[in-house]
């Protein structure tokens, strides 16, 4: 079974899109994986805001039989992108409402 940060159950991948993770679960995640919050670059918001983003694109990717989705994983993936920008989701964000034209 996947780690599931405090506060959260184990949601089938097809509900997970959502599903957002508070600040006090973003942090859990982080700590989990092995990050220490007061040395990084980025905010916690920006953390939250990509676990979320990644949660959605993960949920859709999530091979035939596999009904869960990892918060590691997807952490993994959001502090991956992190460490290139710390600003990554804000950016990403501000791309697709001027691609939408918002």
């Amino acid at each position: 079974m996947a780690w599931v940060p405090p506060g959260r159950e184990v949601y089938p991948w097809s509900m997970a899109a959502h599903l957002a993770y508070d600040l006090d679960q973003t942090a859990a995640i982080a700590r989990s994986l092995g990050v220490e919050l007061d040395d990084v670059t980025f905010d916690l918001e920006e953390l939250q805001m990509g676990l979320d983003i990644e949660l959605e694109q993960e949920s859709r990717d999530v091979g035939a039989g596999s009904d869960r989705v990892d918060p590691l994983v997807i952490g993994r993936l959001a502090l991956e992108h992190l460490s290139e920008r710390s600003d990554y989701y804000t950016r990403l964000a501000r791309m697709q409402d001027d691609a939408r034209g918002d």
